[in-house]
């Protein structure tokens, strides 16, 4: 039996101990470049049994899983199948399943909390540049979090939260007061949770519902001292609206000094899924 790794760019799997037990029981070949075609993606997968993806990175199409006879089995890392034409699979017989992380997520969450609202990344580039800020942070303690999607990772930030001495607030379309209750939180309407949160996180699948929920009237309703902060799906966010939002100075500039010159800026641009702080 063959299993292939895609799209390991990070090299994280070769060492892992996972690995080394799947290779006591088949032949396992890692990708960790992207590759330059889909005739070379063809060649590169041609002979595997099963495949793990890493994330997203690479779209099963119909015309790939054709060209793929030998398929079984795609164990795909993370909650979602976005990019796999499921109907195709279904049809050839290839099973799919999902491997849903740890709290990496809320780890990222909170981490992105702290850097934005202390000015971690900035106040690090000026000390590399050999200045000296004061900066004037904002602390977690005593602010409001507005969870929307209070799921399995949303349930999980709402814990860390009451940690930090925050109060939190909740929506979901799916969320009712008693579900948010057991998790700690207080379940309001949307809109409610956008004008009372001090700090907003993003933890909904994207779907169409939510596909840009957080449009230009809604994001309008934040307070301006408010911060977002979207470990989700990008397009949950409408990004015009947000850069319009942005450009026209409607956030306050941050309390920001240094000894020899002034910087400030008010928003923190993430990779993997465009995450917005």
């Amino acid at each position: 039996m063959k299993v292939t790794v895609l799209d390991d760019y990070q090299r994280a799997f070769d060492s892992t101990d996972a690995i080394k037990r799947l290779r006591e029981k088949a032949e396992v070949q890692i990708l960790t470049e992207k590759l330059p075609s889909d005739a070379a993606l063809t060649e590169a997968l041609r002979g595997s049994q099963a495949l793990i993806p890493v994330r997203e990175r690479t779209k099963f199409t119909a015309s790939l899983l054709e060209q793929l006879p030998g398929l079984e089995y795609i164990s795909q890392t993370g909650n979602h199948v976005y990019h796999v034409d499921m109907e195709a699979a279904t049809r050839r017989g290839i099973v799919v399943s999902l491997a849903p992380g740890g709290n990496s997520t809320t780890e990222l969450a909170f981490g992105l909390m702290l850097a934005v609202m202390r000015r971690l990344p900035q106040s690090d580039a000026a000390m590399r540049r050999g200045e000296w800020p004061l900066v004037l942070g904002r602390v977690l303690k005593g602010k409001t979090l507005g969870i929307l999607g209070l799921g399995k990772i949303g349930t999980e930030v709402a814990g860390i939260a009451r940690a930090f001495g925050m109060q939190v607030i909740a929506w979901g379309p799916t969320l009712t007061q008693e579900r948010a209750t057991k998790s700690g939180a207080t379940f309001l309407a949307l809109e409610e949770v956008l004008k009372t949160a001090d700090v907003i996180s993003i933890h909904l699948a994207l779907s169409e519902q939510s596909k840009d929920l957080l449009n230009e009237a809604r994001l309008r309703l934040m307070k301006k001292s408010a911060y977002l902060v979207n470990t989700a799906r990008g397009a949950i966010v409408n990004e015009a609206a947000l850069v319009k939002i942005l450009k026209a100075k409607r956030l306050p500039e941050p309390r920001w000094t240094f000894f020899s010159k002034s910087r400030s800026r008010r928003i923190i641009r993430c990779s993997s899924s465009t995450m917005s702080c």
